[in-house]
């Protein structure tokens, strides 16, 4: 059971990173049509958090978490309907840093106390 705790937070942050893949490439089709620059950048943002919490660099994936969440997650938290769920997504891509943060330096530090769970 160990080993799932310290592959969670990798794994969550796949997923929150293509659930927001999935919304812009969504997105794509009900915004005007000159904000597909924007559009495209965020979608390689989340496909670079993807990478980034596949292979557990928590540096990475905080940057572009950073980059994907303020200038236009923080925007998108406030509109109605499913564009709220792109902002949520990307702020759930902090918490999962912080969690590969604390797998990665726990175990580096032997602190298998923090991540055990009975």
């Amino acid at each position: 059971m160990a080993g799932f705790w310290h592959k969670a937070p990798a794994y969550f942050g796949l997923l929150a990173a293509a659930g927001t893949l999935v919304l812009w490439l969504v997105g794509l089709f009900y915004l005007p049509p000159g904000s597909w620059l924007a559009a495209g950048a965020m979608i390689l943002l989340s496909l670079v958090a993807g990478y980034a919490s596949v292979r557990k660099r928590p540096y990475l994936l905080t940057l572009a978490a950073l980059l994907s969440f303020f200038p236009v997650g923080y925007y998108l938290l406030g509109t109605p309907e499913w564009f709220r769920w792109i902002g949520i997504l990307n702020l759930l891509l902090f918490v999962v840093s912080g969690g590969i943060f604390l797998v990665k330096f726990a175990n580096n530090r032997n602190l298998k106390q923090i991540i055990e769970v009975d």
